[in-house]
């Protein structure tokens, strides 16, 4: 069986059925209205840096929790609203993104800006099924937490899947490692910049630089894969 034969195969163990998958969409559309209005709320009533959250959005979606949080903290939010703002963009995706990569992963691999990423999240969550599978829920909660390159949660929830967790399940314990994980790197990153706001920067900038040459690296990758499948044999 293929990896993307996995991904549709509705016998699989786990597998959510569409009213599961219609509800998650639906508490996707409800996370995101309910985090715009509060954004909306605070910029207006607070001001300044709530009126820059759109820059923790980007942050995020750059560099993941870790710029969100150390972003966030150089231009003075408050802890909590940090962490909920970095927990709620990340369940948001998930909300958003597991429904289709379950319903569809075949037809939406396809689709432009889309499907290679969605490719790139199912290669990647494939690539450490074998890793997490001994050890379970356990193993796919201390995925989350550790902070390293693709170990996020979207990344999570699909490996969950793979390994055939219900969907109960592997969102509760995605949930909780992602929690911690951002709360750590808020925490910690504080008491990294009263210690020196320089070498908080400096952390900053380097999880930029890591993000990005990731992505580019994880592109290049992509396309000279594409290139030497493409290329006729001699």
């Amino acid at each position: 069986m293929t990896a993307m034969q996995t991904a549709e195969n509705p016998k699989r163990a786990g597998e959510p059925s569409p009213t599961t998958l219609k509800y998650m969409r639906a508490a996707g559309h409800i996370l995101l209205i309910t985090m715009l209005v509060l954004f909306v709320i605070l910029g207006i009533a607070k001001g300044s840096p709530y009126d820059q959250v759109w820059q923790l959005v980007l942050a995020h979606f750059v560099s993941g929790r870790a710029g969100n949080a150390g972003l966030g903290l150089i231009k003075g939010f408050n802890h909590y609203f940090l962490l909920y703002q970095c927990c709620m963009l990340d369940f948001i995706i998930m909300f958003y993104v597991y429904p289709w990569f379950v319903s569809g992963y075949r037809h939406l691999s396809g689709w432009p800006f889309i499907g290679p990423a969605l490719r790139h999240t199912h290669e990647l969550a494939l690539a450490h099924k074998n890793r997490i599978a001994p050890y379970g829920a356990a193993g796919l909660m201390l995925f989350v937490i550790f902070p390293f390159w693709s170990t996020g949660p979207l990344v999570g929830v699909l490996v969950g899947y793979l390994l055939g967790m219900s969907t109960l399940l592997t969102f509760s314990t995605v949930i909780i490692g992602n929690t911690v994980a951002v709360a750590a790197w808020i925490w910690a990153h504080d008491k990294l910049q009263k210690y020196s706001q320089n070498l908080a920067i400096a952390l900053l900038c380097a999880i930029f630089i890591i993000a990005i040459a990731g992505a580019l690296f994880a592109r290049l990758k992509a396309e000279k894969k594409k290139t030497r499948h493409n290329t006729p044999e001699p």
